[in-house]
């Protein structure tokens, strides 16, 4: 499991970094409609839909990362005061809502994603005309390593309970 878990946190790692690449295109894109819109009366043409669709990736591909480093939110009110067996059982139970709900939106927008690919008219943005679709697969590669990410912790939290 140790070479595994490596992988993933590697390959989560990597997509970590092109989310914040993503977040840094968005910034520029930003930073320039406004300064352009403000100073000189001329907006950058379509950078919403560039920021929106940038914002899929930066908020999706850090997701694998945030789970294997458990850098999420967690209320710890009366968590610290279960034993150990309890701690891993209701860690397990949140990895399974959290894997259904990742699993079925990858699901959804596989399925979107694929009737946008059957309806070339819809499957473009507005004003520039991009795909919609390459960005609806990005979404549901980000939300399926999440899920992957959580299928690990499901397995760690099943043997921690077995061992215990």
């Amino acid at each position: 499991m140790g070479t595994m878990s490596s992988l993933l946190g590697s390959i989560s790692g990597g997509m970590a970094i092109l989310a914040c690449i993503a977040l840094v295109v968005m910034m520029l894109f930003v930073t320039v409609d406004v300064a352009g819109r403000d100073f000189f009366t001329w907006p950058l043409r379509g950078s919403n839909e560039i920021v929106g669709l940038l914002l899929i990736i930066a908020a999706t591909w850090g997701l694998g990362l945030c789970q294997m480093e458990k850098n999420h939110l967690r209320i710890l009110l009366i968590y610290d005061f279960f034993p150990r067996k309890v701690q891993l059982v209701l860690d397990l139970l949140a990895y399974l809502c959290c894997l259904a709900a990742s699993g079925i939106i990858t699901w959804q927008v596989i399925l979107l994603a694929i009737k946008y690919q059957g309806m070339p008219m819809v499957n473009r943005s507005p004003t520039l005309g991009l795909p919609l679709a390459p960005f609806m697969l990005a979404l549901a590669f980000g939300f399926g390593w999440i899920s992957l990410v959580l299928l690990m912790d499901i397995y760690k939290s099943i043997r921690g309970v077995l061992k215990k």
